[in-house]
């Protein structure tokens, strides 16, 4: 596993309330101190694991707010889909929305965020691998 890149994140307490938001900050070494539904988190995701120290803050619809004031989160990361919490995530902590199944890789914020360089691939946003028009792929050579 990567080293721990929380002191790097400037030491932040972030909230996930989307797996793939979750599972990305694993992935950079990044933990969370909480996220939703993680009761399936095993059940939906395989690796990367979930350390036994993040705390279940309720579903993603119902977030438990107790639990979460609580957790005292610097940042709480969520989703468009979720946008119907806002309303009572925003005075609890900054909220980081992002999109992470886009064209335009607005997931890139997170490595941003993280402090890790996403690559740039000849001007073009979509790296050769990625899904969409094979032309596009093609003219980040």
């Amino acid at each position: 596993m990567p080293a721990q890149l929380l002191a790097d994140a400037g030491g932040q307490r972030i909230i996930s309330l989307d797996y793939g938001l979750a599972s990305t900050l694993l992935s950079l070494g990044v933990q969370p101190v909480g996220i939703s539904d993680l009761a399936d988190w095993n059940k939906w995701v395989v690796e990367p694991e979930m350390p036994s120290s993040v705390v279940d803050i309720g579903s993603s619809h119902e977030v438990d707010l107790e639990i979460l004031i609580q957790l005292k989160p610097d940042i709480i990361l969520t989703t468009p889909y979720l946008d119907q919490l806002l309303p009572r995530l925003q005075p609890i902590a900054k909220i980081l929305r992002l999109e992470i199944f886009t064209p335009d890789m607005a997931s890139a914020e997170l490595l941003d965020f993280a402090g890790v360089k996403a690559p740039v691939f000849a001007g073009t946003e979509l790296p050769p691998t990625a899904p969409g028009d094979p032309e596009r792929r093609a003219s980040a050579y």
